[in-house]
């Protein structure tokens, strides 16, 4: 690939990342929601798991980028 061109799996990976990063957001701001344990909720708990999702898709696409130039 050429110096300085943007493949279209790693625009998509951005994407993906930014967007599970929102939902993320959203769903930790979110009161309520059905228990898992007294002290957690399942929103949090989602928003927790798409929060670290986001990050290792955040770094995917960073080691890409660096490592190839």
């Amino acid at each position: 690939m050429q110096q300085g061109v943007v493949a279209p799996f790693e625009v998509l990976v951005a994407f993906l990342a930014a967007t599970t990063g929102i939902m993320a957001v959203l769903l930790l701001g979110t009161d309520g929601g059905p228990s898992v344990t007294d002290a957690v909720g399942l929103y949090e708990l989602i928003g927790y798991n798409l929060l670290a999702i986001s990050a290792i898709l955040a770094l995917r696409v960073l080691v890409r980028v660096f490592r190839r130039s």
